[in-house]
């Protein structure tokens, strides 16, 4: 049971990240409370993509409600069109194809896994902010492998400076969609990893689509292998008796 959690940072694992947001609605009670008291009177929400609950509560006061999303634009589309045409609605299994088709131009195939956590959020209200606005004991086992071959950085740093540097030839990326677009501009080319929520279907998008980059192969074929790896991992500690973790 996930208890005294308060951000995703403290998560045993990503795989667990939809019992958080879920669990975010126990908030509304209090947040409906500081609505209530705030002066002058709140005439709109801006709340994240994944906290549906907030358009509730901007309808029980009667005010608008903006969501944010932090997909790119492309992830967005290809999501809505999964769920206006009811794509995952089948029994089939997650790694079959599905073909999306993009403006009634051509289409692109996808497998369920790659988008079945990245539809069903809410996207009701008065309007969405896009992403693209925004500019943007296994820590030391990764540090000795890296050696004296690169630099770890630990603290912020300006990605698109880095991609605009001439010694950049390429881009290991989670696909995340600033990283894509920053690559993009910078004319560096990227070579996928995509682990989570919407990252695959950026990487299908530069892979696939435009034809940009390449694709980390992963070692059971799945886009998706670090996290399903990592959660494999968390279930394996969970079972073994505490004295041996």
């Amino acid at each position: 049971m996930l208890t005294n959690l308060e951000s995703t940072d403290k998560l045993p694992s990503m795989s667990v990240f939809s019992q958080f947001a879920t669990a975010t609605k126990l908030m509304q009670p209090h947040f409906e409370q500081a609505l209530e008291k705030l002066i002058p009177h709140v005439t709109c929400i801006v709340s994240d993509g994944f906290l549906s609950w907030t358009l509730e509560s901007a309808n029980k006061f009667g005010i608008h409600r903006l969501f944010y999303f932090g997909m790119s634009g492309y992830s967005t589309a290809i999501s809505q069109q999964v769920a206006l045409n009811r794509l995952l609605s089948g029994p089939e299994p997650d790694d079959d194809l599905i073909t999306v088709t993009r403006l009634n131009l051509h289409s692109i195939r996808f497998s369920r896994r790659d988008i079945i956590e990245t539809v069903g959020s809410d996207i009701k209200g008065f309007g969405i902010i896009p992403s693209e606005f925004l500019v943007g004991g296994e820590e030391l086992r990764f540090e000795k492998r890296v050696g004296e071959r690169g630099i770890i950085v630990r603290e912020w740093v300006n990605q698109l400076e880095i991609l605009k540097h001439e010694s950049v030839k390429g881009f290991v990326s989670h696909c995340g969609s600033n990283s894509v677009l920053e690559s993009i501009c910078s004319e560096v080319p990227i070579l996928a990893w995509p682990i989570m929520a919407e990252q695959p279907l950026n990487a299908r998008m530069v892979v696939e689509e435009i034809k940009i980059d390449l694709q980390v192969e992963t070692c059971n074929g799945s886009e998706r292998d670090a996290e399903e790896r990592e959660t494999g991992e968390t279930e394996r500690k969970r079972e073994r008796p505490e004295g041996e973790r």
